[in-house]
């Protein structure tokens, strides 16, 4: 199944004077929770619905612990998750504390088999009018 895309018209935010252009943005059509993945789970195994439940919540938390410890979580072919922080620039060094930090978030890499399925994606246009994102 394609992705669907519709067209926005925007402007450039760091040129509000430059003409607009148009681009292709993703449709989103729905969510897929943990309780969904755990039903297709154990469509395609042998696993019952508790086991696949018990594990992805298990998994959810070990992700979010190491990623509080620092650390890089390698899932294999899905990617890599990691922390990024950002901060205030201070005058001098020994002024950088953890006061300094003003947001944190978590960056997901895919892996090669994963940035390789995404190489099949197909895309479809979507009717639409032109709008604004805001």
């Amino acid at each position: 199944m394609p992705v669907k895309y519709r067209v926005l018209e925007l402007a450039n935010p760091r040129d509000r004077q430059a003409p607009k252009k148009f681009y292709a943005k993703a449709v989103k059509t729905g969510d897929v929770s943990l309780r969904d993945l755990s039903k297709e789970m154990i469509q395609q195994s042998t696993i019952s619905s508790a086991d696949a439940m018990a594990v992805l919540e298990m998994l959810t938390q070990l992700v979010t612990k190491h990623i509080q410890n620092g650390r890089i979580v390698r899932l294999g072919d899905l990617g890599n998750f990691r922390l990024n922080i950002k901060s205030r620039g201070e005058e001098t060094e020994d002024k950088v504390s953890a006061n300094s930090i003003i947001g944190q978030k978590v960056i997901f890499t895919p892996g090669s088999e994963f940035k390789d399925l995404l190489k099949l994606t197909k895309f479809e246009k979507v009717a639409g009018g032109v709008t604004e994102e805001a």
